[in-house]
C-alpha cells in the first residue's frame, strides 16, 4: 500500500510542471488571438490615395469639387464611415476649418476602391494653404490611419 501511496503522489509531482506549461500557453494564444483580431483585423486601412480640385463654370459662379479615391481595406463587411477633416491656412493663422461624415452603405469586406466628392466652400478660397484628411472607420468602430493632401493657392 505505501509503494502504491508513493507512486501515485509521484505521478502527481512529475506532471504538475506539464501542466503550468499547458495553461500559460493556453493563456498566451488566447491573448495574442485578443490582440490581433483587437488591433489589426478590425481596423480599416487606406492602401492608397488619390486627391484632386476641380473646378468648374469660370467667372462669378466658379465652383471647385475636392475629389478623395481611396482604396480602403476592412476585414468585416458593413458600412464604412469617411471622417473627412478641411483646414485653410495662411502662416500659423488658421482662417477656416470644416468636419464631416459621408457614409458609404455599399462596402463589403476585403479591399475596395471608393471615390469621395464634395464642394470646396467659400471659406477655403483664396491664398495659403488648403487641407484636407481623412480617415475611415470601420463596422467595428476602429479608425483608420489619417490620408490627405495639402495645396497652396499663391494667387
Amino acid at each position: 500500500m505505501a509503494q502504491r501511496e508513493a507512486s501515485k503522489a509521484r505521478m502527481r509531482t512529475s506532471s504538475r510542471p506539464l501542466l503550468v506549461a499547458l495553461a500559460v500557453l493556453a493563456t498566451a494564444l488566447t491573448l495574442a488571438h485578443v490582440s490581433v483580431g483587437a488591433t489589426e483585423i478590425s481596423r480599416p486601412r487606406i492602401a492608397s490615395k488619390s486627391f484632386e480640385l476641380q473646378g468648374s463654370r469660370p467667372g462669378p459662379n466658379y465652383t471647385v469639387t475636392v475629389v478623395a479615391k481611396l482604396t480602403v481595406c476592412d476585414e468585416s463587411a458593413g458600412p464604412l464611415t469617411a471622417l473627412v477633416k478641411e483646414r485653410k491656412f495662411v502662416g500659423d493663422d488658421e482662417l477656416g476649418a470644416r468636419s464631416f461624415t459621408r457614409t458609404i452603405w455599399a462596402a463589403k469586406g476585403g479591399c475596395n476602391r471608393y471615390v469621395l466628392r464634395w464642394r470646396l466652400g467659400d471659406e477655403f478660397f483664396g491664398v495659403g494653404w488648403y487641407t484636407v484628411n481623412i480617415r475611415m472607420s470601420g463596422n467595428a468602430g476602429a479608425v483608420s490611419k489619417p490620408a490627405g493632401r495639402a495645396w497652396f493657392t499663391g494667387d
